[in-house]
């Protein structure tokens, strides 16, 4: 699998503990690692301010990592890349892999997200 990074706006009032309350930009993607084999999972979030971006926070989530893939489910087939301005309408769930480093190899983990409001117009 190729590295990926997904990307999306939200309001993340519910983790203001980590970060300030409001509309912001979120990233999830994978960095080189200095520390340790492998890659590192990244989460960043830019508060918004209207069509102004604050400072970025940023937490690395795990390290050892081998890969990681997103893909989108969209009208009855899984697609690589999706954008939800294009389209018009959020995708119906995201499904995740990770390939994480261990003693007995790569081991690829997997995980289904569903989007609440998933193929409603967004317009």
């Amino acid at each position: 699998f190729a590295d990926d990074t997904l990307q999306f706006a939200c309001n993340i009032g519910a983790l203001s503990h980590l970060v300030d309350a409001g509309i912001s930009q979120v990233t999830y993607s994978l960095r080189d690692s200095a520390a340790k084999e492998g890659k590192e999972l990244i989460w960043t979030s830019v508060p918004r301010r209207g069509d102004e971006l604050g400072k970025a926070k940023e937490q690395i989530l795990a390290a050892g990592i081998q890969g990681l893939n997103f893909q989108y489910y969209h009208q009855k087939d899984w697609v690589s890349s999706f954008d939800a301005t294009s389209y018009g309408i959020l995708p119906q769930a995201v499904k995740v892999e990770l390939g994480v480093i261990t003693t007995k190899g790569v081991q690829w983990q997997e995980m289904i997200v569903e989007v609440p409001a998933g193929g409603e117009k967004t317009k």
